[in-house]
């Protein structure tokens, strides 16, 4: 699979506005999102047009303009170049290890990642675009294209028939759980734990049984 990788201001900056002006993400859990999210932003400048109020089409082009000016610009595109580089040498290993655990071959021949000055990392999966924190080390960005590709993995061979069956939200919290699979180290949101818990307890060894497993406990028939 291609990877792209760059750093663009505009994008950057929709993930800004989307995330604390729209705060448009499912919490499944997680308190203060928006609080912590102003927290984490670059600068000053960002947060106080973020919260000023004011129609949102304005304040995209505020926080783009700001985003773009801020220094250490030159870092993010080495950042973005750097990790076109280790995906074109390690990537196999990442479709191989979620083609193994799903037991389906890999369906998409590109993905790019706009890398993020933010620390939450959402994507499109429509246009085969994730966000991915720029600045985080090279092994953590990694991680996060594992999550996030087996977000898409999934959605590729279970939305169609789950998620009329499950509902959206019910849907969304079983394709986050799943990532303990390929994401250990994570402790996950919190309302995941119940089905993570479940998946441990039962020694679940397939993607296709947690689904089914996963599936009965959000149905009411665990």
């Amino acid at each position: 699979m291609n990877l792209t990788a760059s750093y663009d201001p505009a994008k950057d900056a929709e993930n800004h506005v989307r995330c604390i002006f729209d705060a448009a993400y499912l919490a499944h859990g997680r308190e203060g999102m928006r609080e912590k999210l102003l927290a984490a932003v670059e600068s000053d400048e960002v947060r106080s047009a973020l919260v000023g109020g004011g129609e949102r089409d304005v304040m995209l082009v505020k926080v783009t303009e700001l985003l773009a000016a801020a220094p250490g610009r030159d870092k993010l595109g080495d950042a973005a170049w750097r990790l076109e580089k280790t995906w074109a040498t390690r990537g196999d290993q990442v479709i191989l290890q979620l083609e193994t655990l799903f037991v389906r071959d890999w369906p998409f021949d590109r993905v790019h990642v706009d890398l993020t000055t933010l620390p939450i990392c959402p994507y499109n999966f429509m246009e085969k675009r994730i966000f991915v924190r720029g600045l985080a080390p090279l092994e953590a960005q990694l991680r996060i294209l594992a999550h996030e590709l087996n977000h898409f993995l999934f959605y590729h061979a279970y939305a169609d028939d789950l998620a009329p069956k499950l509902g959206y939200e019910k849907f969304e919290l079983l394709k986050e759980s799943v990532t303990v699979f390929t994401n250990p180290e994570h402790s996950g949101k919190p309302d995941e734990a119940p089905l993570r818990k479940l998946f441990i307890e039962k020694r679940v060894r397939s993607l296709d049984e947690a689904v089914r497993i996963g599936t009965d406990y959000l149905s009411g028939r665990a």
